[in-house]
C-alpha cells in the first residue's frame, strides 16, 4: 500500500485552498447525479423525470382518457405514486414505466413509455394490469357480490417516427373459430406523437409535449431550432431548470459545444428579469425592483383575468396560496442545499485532517527510524575504533618485545655499541 508523504500532503492543501477545486467537484457530481447515461436510454430517463411531476402526470392522463376540461377531471392532489415492480411466471422480473393511483381507490393508470413499435404490447399491457390487481385484490371479500375489482387504465407514450399501428385488443392478435365472438379483454390508450403537428405540441400546457416535439427531431440542426422555440415559449422556472440539465448532459453531444453553450445562454436571459429583480433588491435599489414588480403584478393580473373570466377573489387567493408554498418549497430547497454544503465541507475537512495526522505519523516514524540507524552507525564505528586501537596496542607491544629480543641478542654478542647500565637507565 502506498503511503501518504507530508509532501503530498502539503500539496493536498493547496488543491483545498483551491476554490476551482471544489468547482470541479460540484461539477463532476452534478454530472453523476441524475444522468447516468449507462443505466437507462437518455430520452426515456427524461420521460420518465417529466412523469414524476403530478402536475405534468394528470394533464396526461386527462389528454390520453378524453378527460379534459371535464368536470371528472383529475387534480393533482386526486393521485398517488405507486411502485410497478411485479414478478411474474412468464417475466422473471417486470418493471412498468410509471404507475400512479388515484387517492383512497383501487384505481389504477399504468404509463408505458415506447419510442420503437412493440407487437407484443397487448400480451405486455394484459399481464402488468393482472398482476397490479392481484397485488391488490382482497380475497376476503373477493366473493362478495358488492365487492369491486380494481381497475387499471393502461396508457401508452409512443415517440418513435413511424406511426402507431399495433392492435390495441389482445383478441385481434388471438387465434378464432369462425362465427364465434371473441371475449373481450383490456384496451390501452395510446398518445401517438406523430399525431400532432409542431404547433400543437408547442402549444399544449404540458412541459411533456414540448419534450415530445424533441423526438420529432431527425437532425442536430432540427434539434437546436426545436429547443430555441420551447425556449421562446412560456416556461416554469422548473422547466428552465430541466431544460437546462438536458441540453447540458443529454443533447450536447447531438448539437455540439458552441450551441451548447448557446442554448444555455439564452436560458439564462429567459430568466433574466427575475434576476434583475433580485440584484436591484440586493443592491438596495428598491424603488426601482417596485416598479418592475408592479409591472409584473399588472401583467399577472392581466393574464388572471382572462383565464379565470371574472373569479378575481378566487384566482388571487390560488395564486397567493401557490407562491406560498414556492417560497417555502424554495426554502425548504435551500436549507437543504445548506446542509449539504455544509456536510460536504465538514466531510473535506476531516479528510484534510485525517491526511494530517497520517502524514505526522509518517514523518515520526521516519524520524525514529533515521534516529535508529545514527545510533546504529556510532556503534558501529566505536566498535571499528575500539579494535583499531586494540589491534594498534598488540602491535607496539609486539615490536618492543622484538626489539628488546634484538637487544638481548646484541648484548649477548658483545656488539652493542652501548653498555647494559646505559639501556637500563635508557
Amino acid at each position: 500500500m502506498k503511503k501518504f508523504t507530508y509532501i503530498e500532503y502539503l500539496k493536498y492543501q493547496e488543491y483545498i485552498s483551491n476554490i476551482d477545486y471544489f468547482e470541479q467537484v460540484l461539477k463532476e457530481e452534478e454530472q453523476s447525479y441524475q444522468y447516468s447515461k449507462e443505466v437507462y436510454y437518455r430520452h426515456d430517463k427524461i420521460v420518465r423525470e417529466i412523469l414524476e411531476d403530478k402536475k405534468e402526470v394528470v394533464s396526461f392522463i386527462n389528454k390520453a382518457l378524453k378527460l379534459e376540461n371535464k368536470r371528472e377531471a383529475l387534480r393533482e392532489n386526486d393521485i398517488e405514486k405507486y411502485v410497478g415492480k411485479f414478478i411474474t411466471h412468464t417475466f422473471q422480473y417486470a418493471e412498468t414505466d410509471v404507475v400512479y393511483r388515484k387517492k383512497d381507490q383501487d384505481i389504477f393508470f399504468l404509463i408505458e413509455h415506447q419510442s420503437t413499435i412493440d407487437y407484443s404490447m397487448p400480451y405486455r399491457i394484459l399481464m402488468y394490469s393482472l398482476e397490479i390487481m392481484k397485488s391488490m385484490i382482497d380475497e376476503k371479500q373477493l366473493k362478495k357480490k358488492s365487492y369491486k375489482l380494481p381497475m387499471i387504465y393502461p396508457i401508452i407514450l409512443y415517440t418513435g417516427d413511424k406511426k402507431w399501428n399495433v392492435e390495441k385488443y389482445i383478441e385481434a392478435r388471438q387465434q378464432k373459430i369462425p362465427g364465434c365472438e371473441p371475449a373481450r379483454f383490456y384496451e390501452y390508450n395510446v398518445i401517438d406523437i406523430n399525431e400532432y403537428s409542431e404547433k400543437e405540441l408547442l402549444k399544449d400546457e404540458m412541459f411533456l409535449s414540448k419534450i415530445m416535439l424533441l423526438e420529432k427531431s431527425t437532425t442536430s440542426q432540427q434539434m437546436i431550432e426545436n429547443l430555441r422555440k420551447i425556449i421562446k415559449g412560456d416556461l416554469t422556472e422548473k422547466n428552465i431548470r430541466f431544460l437546462r440539465r438536458i441540453i447540458y448532459h443529454v443533447f450536447d453531444k447531438e448539437i455540439g459545444e458552441k450551441e451548447t453553450q448557446n442554448l444555455l445562454k439564452e436560458l439564462k436571459m429567459k430568466r433574466g428579469g427575475k434576476d434583475m429583480l433580485e440584484e436591484l433588491l440586493r443592491k438596495g435599489l428598491q424603488e426601482e425592483a417596485e416598479k418592475i414588480l408592479k409591472k409584473e403584478r399588472e401583467k399577472a393580473i392581466e393574464v388572471g383575468k382572462e383565464i379565470i373570466k371574472g373569479k378575481k377573489k378566487e384566482a388571487e387567493e390560488a395564486a397567493e396560496k401557490k407562491r406560498q408554498e414556492a417560497e417555502e418549497e424554495v426554502e425548504k430547497k435551500r436549507q437543504e442545499a445548506e446542509k449539504e454544503a455544509e456536510k460536504k465541507r465538514q466531510e473535506a475537512e476531516e479528510e484534510v485532517e485525517k491526511k494530517r495526522q497520517e502524514a505526522e505519523k509518517e514523518v515520526a516514524k521516519k524520524r525514529q527510524e533515521l534516529e535508529k540507524e545514527i545510533e546504529k552507525k556510532k556503534q558501529e564505528a566505536e566498535k571499528e575504533l575500539e579494535e583499531k586501537r586494540q589491534k594498534a596496542k598488540e602491535e607496539c607491544k609486539k615490536m618492543i618485545q622484538e626489539a628488546k629480543e634484538e637487544v638481548r641478542k646484541l648484548l649477548q654478542k658483545g656488539t652493542l655499541p652501548v653498555t647494559q647500565q646505559e639501556i637500563k637507565t635508557s
